[in-house]
């Protein structure tokens, strides 16, 4: 977005907010291992996730739209983010 709307940037954030409980629900989620076996070990499910999707996950949250509208009203910028 060029210039985001403050009511944008709030439903971003709440769109971050759900899929950070979803992040932290994937931690506890059960998964099939290379023997089709289940794995409900949280330390082993921890790992795999960490070692797969999770750095993309996290970086998706990061919140655009409220750096481009906090950028756009600091009084005297000239980024444009």
């Amino acid at each position: 977005m060029k210039n985001p709307k403050m009511n944008s940037v709030i439903f971003d954030i709440y769109l971050d907010v759900i899929f950070l409980a979803e992040i932290i629900c994937t931690f506890f989620i059960p998964y099939t291992n290379d023997q089709s076996r289940i794995v409900t070990d949280h330390k082993k499910i921890a790992c795999r996730y960490m070692s797969t999707w999770f750095l993309l996950e996290v970086m998706a949250l990061v919140p655009f739209s409220m750096l481009k509208y906090n950028s756009r009203n600091w009084p005297n910028n000239k980024d444009d983010l």
